[in-house]
């Protein structure tokens, strides 16, 4: 049975993925979020999948990651978490969020 851990799962590709990966009743999916939607919700429905807080931006958030997760070893880490706060050129772009978008995205 591989186990996932999914960041990043409230939209996009994250989501999907966690849609794609729990069809399959062998994987066990964490799927980590800052903010849960609805669509996350209903896939956390699935007996497959346990949802997981964690802000990649909050250390505190990320020190208490272990404390959500069980003692069984992770297969495969999906690093999906990013920010997208602007579309400007980087030249027009403010350091600090410059900055925020870099730390979040590397």
């Amino acid at each position: 049975m591989p186990s996932y851990f999914i960041t990043g799962t409230s939209s996009g590709i994250g989501l999907e993925l966690v849609n794609q990966l729990s069809k399959d009743p062998a994987n066990r999916v964490f799927a980590s979020y800052r903010r849960s939607t609805p669509e996350l919700e209903e896939l956390a429905r699935a007996p497959n999948v346990k949802t997981v807080l964690l802000d990649v931006d909050d250390q505190s958030s990320i020190e208490n990651l272990t404390s959500q997760l069980p003692d069984a070893p992770l297969d495969v880490l999906i690093l999906n978490a990013g920010i997208a706060k602007t579309f400007d050129p980087v030249a027009a772009t403010a350091r600090d969020m410059w900055l925020d978008h870099f730390v979040t995205n590397t």
